[in-house]
């Protein structure tokens, strides 16, 4: 009984902590679309999008980060509903948090979900590959073979507007600092694979 108990209280800190998390970050992001004026860039996604080092601005459209740390593909989708924007661009990077065999089967429409609420709100949505998953203290709640077909189910929906990280990264023995999150020189690979496909994309 105490253990169930114990397991209870653990489960709904975590709960209330992500719920915090989040509304801290759409605070943020509120402001900072408001700060950005028409038509900006918009780089969307899970933790790996939040802790990036974002230029100001991309073909001379502001650069606003709205990732969300732990978020998965369906929480997010219904994030981006409670902002107003209308974006240029938007960069989605998501999908590792959903890195679980009991997700794999929803994944499609979870992500087309979310792809129908950016597309309403941007005139141009990429749709950037999720990092592979490494040996590290915070992938053990990850699972590898979920990840690979996430991975291969974006850039199947993707088509065209697809952005291939994976590939990129590919030369990188350690890509990560913690077999999720990207270490600076994968995270520098990263920005500048998005960065050029984006920069291709808007014409600059």
């Amino acid at each position: 009984m105490f253990r169930a108990l114990l397991l209870i209280a653990v489960l709904s800190a975590s709960a209330a902590s992500a719920h915090d998390h989040l509304e801290a970050r759409l605070f943020v992001i509120r402001s900072q679309l408001a700060q950005a004026g028409p038509s900006p860039v918009i780089f969307g996604g899970d933790s790996i999008v939040e802790s990036a080092l974002l230029p100001a601005e991309v073909c001379g459209h502001r650069v606003v980060n709205a990732g969300i740390g732990g978020a998965k593909t369906y929480d997010y989708a219904l994030a981006v509903r409670r902002l107003d924007f209308k974006a240029k661009a938007f960069v989605i990077g998501i999908g590792t948090n959903d890195s679980m065999p009991a997700n794999v089967a929803e994944f499609p429409d979870r992500y087309r979900f979310l792809s129908k609420a950016l597309s309403a709100r941007s005139e141009l949505v990429l749709f950037a590959d999720i990092p592979p998953l490494e040996s590290g203290v915070n992938a053990e709640q990850f699972d590898p073979k979920s990840s690979d077909e996430i991975s291969t189910m974006i850039r199947s929906y993707a088509g065209r507007q697809f952005v291939d990280i994976r590939s990129a990264l590919i030369a990188i023995n350690k890509k990560t600092v913690d077999g999720v999150h990207l270490a600076p020189e994968a995270q520098a690979i990263w920005l500048n694979t998005i960065l050029t496909r984006l920069k291709s994309a808007l014409g600059c």
